[in-house]
């Protein structure tokens, strides 16, 4: 099996009538994904609605869904503010996830240099392995794998290097590639 797994879901976040964040819900979706043959789960990524949640609604998500499953639980931790991913990676940490999911931040344009300085400061906190989401559409400034690669370099020559998780190419790029196939 892959580090993480094979086949991955990144769950919503399930809220009740009132708006709150449903926790049992949460719990039950995440076992119904194991069930029908999951084998990791990323919770609080760009999926979950994670910008909408406070910090300690996160860990307890977080903390809910490890304990409710036996499959890696990746954390989505990262967002635009490098002091707040640092802080809510290493608690995520002590609760248990496999790993972190990390985005490239969002409604603000950093140059590449930002980038790659955010990601060195979350790389550096953390022994965690991470999984690093680079969807051009979602991201003001997505990075490209070498400048990944410069991110997140290993503290240990035995942690893992970075998955990637990469979106299908972008709609013009795939008439690109027809033209000149015609």
């Amino acid at each position: 099996m892959a580090r993480f797994g094979r086949v991955l879901t990144a769950m919503v976040t399930p809220f009740d009538a009132q708006g709150e964040l449903n926790i049992d819900a949460a719990v039950a979706l995440a076992k119904w994904l194991v069930e029908q043959g999951n084998d990791g789960l990323v919770v609080c990524g760009t999926t979950g609605e994670s910008p909408t949640l406070s910090i300690d609604e996160k860990l307890a998500l977080f903390e809910a869904v490890v304990n409710a499953v036996n499959v890696p639980v990746l954390a989505g931790t990262t967002g635009s503010n490098t002091m707040h991913d640092i802080g809510l990676t290493e608690q995520a940490g002590h609760l248990g996830v496999a790993g972190i999911l990390a985005v490239c931040p969002y409604y603000n344009r950093p140059s590449q240099a930002g980038i790659e300085m955010h990601f060195r400061a979350i790389a550096g906190s953390t022994d965690l392995p991470r999984a690093h989401r680079r969807r051009p559409p979602d991201s003001a400034r997505p990075t490209t794998r070498p400048a990944d690669a410069r991110c997140w370099p290993s503290r240990d020559s035995r942690a893992p290097a970075p998955a990637w998780v990469d979106p299908p190419a972008h709609p013009n790029d795939r008439r690109r590639v027809q033209r000149r196939r015609i």
